[in-house]
């Protein structure tokens, strides 16, 4: 009864951390979306036709982008706490091979491969906006420790 609560809880967590991931990864493709009417100006280097408006546009893109970062560094906590114990479980017990249809929730979740697109997206987004002109925020302005882990 309590196993089962707990299995409860732990899917209502993941389904949770499914959900944000899935909203940054929609909101990332669409800010980079946004960026690509810009090719043309990087590939005929003609940057100088950008407008004021254009560039706080893109510091704004890039502040939320590393907001989104932040928020993805979470994440990847959220889901190692959730999985952790059962996978060491799994690992361990001799009968959990038999058992395999529990890991049905994870391997059926595409919450991982999200995760992946998350931070792949972000990547391109940062490059785009380094072809743009916009460099990444210093360290000292991020939301990070001395030991680059944050919070």
């Amino acid at each position: 009864m309590l196993f089962d609560e707990a299995n409860k809880q732990k899917e209502y967590e993941l389904d949770n951390v499914q959900n944000k991931i899935n909203n940054l990864l929609v909101e990332c493709e669409g800010m980079y979306r946004s960026l690509l009417k810009y090719n043309d100006l990087i590939t005929y280097e003609e940057l100088y036709e950008l407008t004021d408006e254009d560039k706080d546009n893109f510091i704004g893109i890039r502040d939320r982008a590393h907001e989104m970062e932040h928020s993805l560094l979470h994440y990847k906590e959220d889901l190692i706490r959730l999985v952790e114990g059962d996978v060491e479980w799994f690992l361990t017990d001799d009968d959990s091979f038999d058992d395999e249809n529990y890991y049905d929730k994870y391997y059926g979740s595409n919450v991982f491969f999200n995760y992946f697109n998350v931070e792949i997206c972000l990547a391109l987004l940062f490059d785009k906006l380094k072809q743009l002109g916009v460099p990444r925020m210093l360290v000292s302005d991020l939301h990070v420790h001395n030991g680059g882990g944050c919070c």
